[in-house]
């Protein structure tokens, strides 16, 4: 939670001008330590983290799960994906996380009313296999940068 955010808003601020922390508001800012970056040119980036998980029992690949997405006032999330040998990243529109085709799947669900769930969502990413909707918006943090760059996308290569 709050060491990532710090992390990417170091990692931000070394490559972008004019990087700040923005306070939620409204509902927003009820939420203990609840902030965002603002970063001229891209908009407001949330940020989420997480460790891969798995469950071999069941077969299941390793994969990182991003928790509590909600839909507030951000135009951008930036998933860091920590693995033990490797760090992944991804920058998400948050219009791409809450469209119609991800919210029946495609690596989105609901994280605490099933798969009807919109208001608080889970997102699942295998590192070695993302969803093919994904690639432009990251994977690496030399990709984030350059969507930071183009926030309308960037061609897989």
């Amino acid at each position: 939670g709050k060491a990532a955010r710090e992390m990417v808003g170091e990692w931000m601020g070394a490559r972008f001008d004019g990087v700040e922390k923005v306070v939620g508001s409204g509902k927003e800012s009820s939420r203990h330590g609840t902030y965002y970056f603002f970063v001229e040119g891209v908009g407001r980036i949330a940020v989420r983290s997480s460790t891969l998980h798995s469950n071999p029992r069941k077969g299941e690949d390793k994969k990182f799960v991003f928790n509590q997405i909600r839909d507030e006032d951000y135009d951008f999330l930036f998933c860091l994906g920590i693995a033990p040998s490797d760090v992944h990243a991804w920058l998400i529109p948050k219009c791409e996380i809450y469209s119609s085709q991800r919210m029946e799947g495609d690596g989105v669900k609901g994280q605490h009313t099933g798969k009807d769930a919109k208001e608080t969502l889970w997102l699942w990413i295998a590192p070695d296999d993302p969803q093919g909707w994904l690639s432009q918006w990251g994977g690496t943090l030399e990709k984030v940068e350059r969507v930071m760059e183009n926030p309308a996308g960037i061609e897989d290569s």
